[in-house]
């Protein structure tokens, strides 16, 4: 396996950081849009505008709507989930409200979520779920269900994948509380036991030929989701976290596995359905001071940054605990991303050209492009 250790800043912009407005702490999709250039609406956060807007580190568009807990970026639209329930509003240069998106009131919204090309949107409150397109936002779907607490729609939107919160009961047979429904026909297509929510979510191949998910440290996979069958298995020693990358075939799926008794933790790379043998991995990096990770590829799905974690900063530095960057790819090329400055890591995102990435980080931020 190859490897590369460095990395070119091209970019750091000359406004101070430190100066933006931060109302927002939110969660941020990727936009569908391929034309973007980095920007920022939140001092801790990052995604991708098209040239020429957001250019005033002072403006947010649509700041008086309401408090705001969570916001998506998809381009164009943003809808907002807050203590009023949601709203959308229209990105630069025609700011304002979106008034095609139907009011929803209800303040005990839990969560949303686009399909990857922004065709289809889903959101749940406790009193059901429901799925509309995004062109008139006329709904689709809808499933009166109050428990469920998280939603996932697959790549295309065929399937519709819900979470609710696990409740053992004794004397009494165990209950799915993960389901995943066919959204055009609002019937379920297959229910699990997930008893925890980190990494509670399937995870699918662009063309929805292939979904995965973590069971008991194991990886499965299924194909053309036929749910009753499991394809492949991913056999490694306590597999905590996983990730299928996106694109089409041949497809790759990332792999963490923490470290115990002194032994480094690693994250593994691998071509479905090529996993076990001594060639079967394509990239590995090792490493300590990690207990969890989070993965981002880029649009292409073949290179792979990863942000480990770990509660405890032993050095005293900071209180975020200690956090690391790593970069794979599928050529086999791995590598430790070396920042300015220390401190925590904030956000991390791909632009959609997939040559660049762009990374918020330190003590005092600093906002990079590399």
């Amino acid at each position: 396996m190859q490897s590369s250790s460095t990395f070119e800043r091209i970019s750091s912009p000359n406004r101070d950081i430190e100066k933006i407005p931060a109302p927002l702490r939110s969660h941020i999709s990727s936009p569908k849009s391929p034309n973007l250039l980095p920007s920022r609406q939140d001092s801790r956060q990052v995604y991708w505008s098209k040239p020429g807007c957001c250019q005033s580190s002072n403006t947010y568009p649509c700041k008086t709507l309401f408090p705001t807990t969570r916001l998506t970026f998809l381009g164009s639209d943003f809808p907002f989930r807050g203590a009023k329930g949601i709203r959308f509003c229209c990105g630069p240069p025609n700011s304002g409200p979106y008034d095609v998106f139907p009011k929803v009131e209800n303040p005990s919204c839990r969560d949303m979520s686009f399909t990857s090309d922004g065709s289809l949107f889903t959101w749940c409150t406790n009193q059901r779920t429901s799925v509309a397109e995004s062109k008139k936002y006329e709904t689709i779907c809808k499933i009166d269900d109050p428990s469920i607490s998280q939603i996932r729609l697959s790549p295309k939107g065929t399937y519709l994948s819900t979470w609710a919160q696990y409740k053992a009961k004794e004397n009494v047979q165990e209950s799915c509380n993960l389901h995943i429904w066919n959204v055009k026909t609002g019937t379920i297509v297959k229910s699990f036991i997930q008893k925890k929510q980190i990494g509670w979510h399937p995870q699918w191949s662009d063309d929805e030929k292939l979904c995965a998910r973590n069971v008991n440290n194991e990886v499965h996979f299924f194909e053309d989701a036929k749910f009753d069958t499991i394809s492949k298995k991913i056999f490694i020693q306590k597999v905590a976290y996983f990730s299928l990358a996106p694109g089409s075939a041949p497809y790759h799926v990332a792999c963490f596995v923490p470290g115990t008794k002194g032994q480094p933790s690693f994250v593994r790379l691998f071509k479905y359905p090529n996993f076990e043998g001594s060639n079967s991995v394509i990239a590995q990096k090792s490493f300590f001071k990690a207990e969890r990770t989070d993965f981002y590829w880029n649009k292409t799905g073949k290179d792979c940054i990863f942000l480990t974690s770990v509660d405890v900063d032993k050095s005293g530095m900071s209180y975020y605990g200690e956090l690391n960057l790593y970069y794979a790819s599928v050529k086999g090329e791995t590598a430790k991303i070396k920042l300015g400055k220390d401190g925590p890591v904030y956000s991390v995102q791909w632009s959609p050209n997939s040559l660049e990435f762009c990374v918020v980080y330190g003590c005092i931020l600093c906002f990079n492009i590399f």
